[in-house]
């Protein structure tokens, strides 16, 4: 197999053998059901607050609190960078 321009080729070395299919498991009883609106919300609040919970549970810590807020400030920019820049508007 090669691409349209002929740069590159592929050659098949051989096949291989799955293993047994892995049973994928159906979501517990007690699970609440979301549309797809509460879970995109969802989903983004994790990512614009995920930072802050981890700094709030002592799972990263700085040296300094100038470091602290100077990561807050880039986890925030990073958020923001997903932004669809034309909802801001």
């Amino acid at each position: 197999m090669t691409d349209t321009r002929g740069q590159l080729t592929f050659g098949l070395t051989r096949l291989r053998q799955l293993g047994a299919p892995v049973a994928i498991a159906p979501p517990e009883a007690d699970a609440k059901l979301i549309t797809k609106a509460d879970f995109v919300r969802g989903k983004a609040d994790y990512e614009r607050t995920a930072f802050e919970q981890i700094l709030a549970n002592g799972n990263i810590r700085f040296g300094t609190p100038e470091q602290t807020e100077t990561a807050k400030v880039k986890a925030r920019n990073r958020a923001k960078r997903k932004t669809n820049p034309l909802e801001l508007k």
